[in-house]
């Protein structure tokens, strides 16, 4: 609606491809984040380094693996890590 309205008034169809704060949108239509950075097709944000979010808006690991609840990685084997990062050791 508003970006015939736009279309209208400009008369150039690449102006009808702006949202109504004059930011511009995506290649398929979609709107971009407050930032310029492209919303996931999920309709989730990324990261500022282009990765996805999860589900509930926290980040991954650089390989892609989810933190605990308190922020620290798992190791390989899915053990958590000590407080400094360090792998616990076997007793």
């Amino acid at each position: 609606m508003a970006s015939e309205k736009l279309l209208l008034f400009y008369g150039k169809k690449k102006n009808a491809r702006k949202t109504e704060d004059g930011r511009r949108k995506t290649e398929d239509g979609r709107r971009k984040t407050e930032d310029g950075r492209r919303k996931a097709e999920d309709g989730r944000r990324k990261t500022e380094d282009g990765r996805r979010k999860t589900e509930d808006g926290r980040r991954k690991t650089e390989d892609g693996r989810l933190k605990t609840e308190d922020g620290r990685r798992k190791t390989e084997d899915g053990r958590r890590k000590t407080e400094d990062g360090r792998r616990k050791t076997e007793d």
